[in-house]
This record gives structure tokens, sequence and C-alpha cells, in this order.
């Protein structure tokens, strides 16, 4: 899934100016194999969206790049959903920080209030449209590829 075709402004979101750089291909393929060397390990570990990529490539939680997955609203929601299948709390600091990912988070990982959230939902356009039922909002979902 192609996320900055999908955003208002892509030009403000992370990496994407690099978006057709960020993964090298020799990289991407050494993800895929599971034949990565200590150096690549090591740049995957501290990039949020490398270090997602590797997790969803395995299909599978990958604590050492956590802490950089955590950094990010997108990269910590699309963790959350999509590795996880529930709360992740070491992201939602990060995810508190968007207003649309929070309330994405809310309604469709927490499925309650998301008190670290609420001060960024309740200044969000969607959180008003939906305050005043006349929302017809598509929430972030992951592709369960």
């Amino acid at each position: 899934m192609n996320l900055y075709k999908l955003h208002k402004d892509p030009h403000s979101l992370q990496g994407f100016e690099n978006r057709q750089t960020h993964v090298p291909a020799l990289l991407h393929k050494s993800m895929r194999d599971k034949q990565l060397t200590d150096h690549q390990l090591k740049k995957i570990t501290k990039d949020p969206t490398l270090a997602l990529e590797y997790a969803r490539m395995r299909k599978h939680v990958w604590a050492p790049g956590e802490k950089a997955i955590a950094t990010d609203p997108l990269t910590a929601y699309t963790y959350a959903i999509g590795l996880i299948g529930a709360p992740w709390p070491p992201g939602e600091e990060a995810i508190a920080k968007n207003p649309r990912i929070a309330l994405a988070y809310d309604v469709n990982v927490l499925h309650t209030a998301f008190p670290l959230g609420e001060k960024a939902i309740s200044k969000s356009e969607e959180s008003q449209l939906i305050m005043h039922g006349t929302s017809k909002i598509v929430f972030l979902k992951e592709n369960p590829q």
C-alpha cells in the first residue's frame, strides 16, 4: 500500500523525499531472504520505516526494531494494528501526536477512549465531524496481506 498517495499532503510525511530509494533493492532482498549483515541490521533497528518493513516481512513482531517503530505515529499504529493486533503502549506517545492516527488507533485498536490522544483528537477535523454526526470518514486500516 502506498500511503503517500492516500495522504492530503504527502510531502509532509517522514521519508517522502526518499520514498523511491529508502529501501534499496539489495537491502530489501536481504531483508526478504533474512540474510542481513550486522551493519544492515543495525541500520534497520534505527529507522522506523525499515524496522516496520522488516517486521512485516518476518510476519512477526520484532523486538530489536520496536524502539525505532515507537518513535513515529504511522509506523507505531501500523505495527499495533498489523502485527500485534492489539494496543501497543510503547507506541502510544508517538501515536497521540497525530490527530488522525490517534483517532484511528482509538477506533480501530483500542475500541475505547484513548486518553493520551484526546488532546490531539479533539483538535482534528475528523473528530469535529463525528461530534456533529456528519462524518463519512474512512479510518486508516492495515491491509492484512
